[in-house]
């Protein structure tokens, strides 16, 4: 049982907390598989409030309702990081679905990483540095981690077209079969 709600009662995507515990499973993956430090976010003030952010409602608010839904209150927090000189701050691409949009918004992946993209569904692509152009072979070759994410809600496109995209990028660059021979 969790502490504190992982979902609000009139919004679909993941709370303040549950984000966190998302990104520090992530962040401890991550770890384990390239034998790395990271930074560790750590919850440093917890504050139960009776308004929602709209992240939180936006059920809600796209039923276009002429009176707001009932709700429990819910658990917004102030997130500090743990690090020391042997923390690295890997370079981080994630194609995922608009549940890490919740961790982004945390400020985690800011903190933890030292550059990052989110290509959410290997379509809209947002990062921390103001970039228009895209080009998929040098974005993938540039991370450190590339992370393919889904929950539950999207995992019927799951992973988004962005498998047969590396291949047939992938493929060309040695000169190798299409995907479709």
């Amino acid at each position: 049982k969790s502490t504190h709600p992982l979902f609000s009662k009139v919004g679909v995507h993941w709370s303040d907390y549950a984000a966190f515990l998302a990104a520090d499973t992530i962040i401890k993956k991550i770890e384990l598989l390239k034998n790395i430090k990271l930074i560790h976010p750590a919850i440093v003030k917890s504050e139960l409030r009776d308004t929602l952010k709209p992240a939180d409602k936006d059920v809600e608010i796209m039923m276009n309702l002429f009176t707001d839904l009932s709700f429990n209150k819910m658990s917004y927090f102030e997130f500090g990081f743990t690090k020391d000189t042997s923390c690295v701050r890997p370079r981080f691409l994630t194609i995922a679905d608009s549940y890490f949009s919740t961790i982004v918004a945390t400020g985690i992946v800011d903190s933890v990483f030292s550059d990052w993209k989110y290509w959410l569904y290997n379509e809209y692509k947002t990062s921390n540095r103001s970039e228009k152009e895209y080009d998929f072979n040098n974005d993938i070759e540039r991370y450190d981690v590339v992370l393919l994410l889904a929950t539950d809600a999207t995992l019927e496109p799951f992973p988004y077209n962005f498998i047969n995209e590396a291949y047939e990028v992938y493929i060309s660059v040695s000169g190798g079969d299409s995907w479709e021979d």
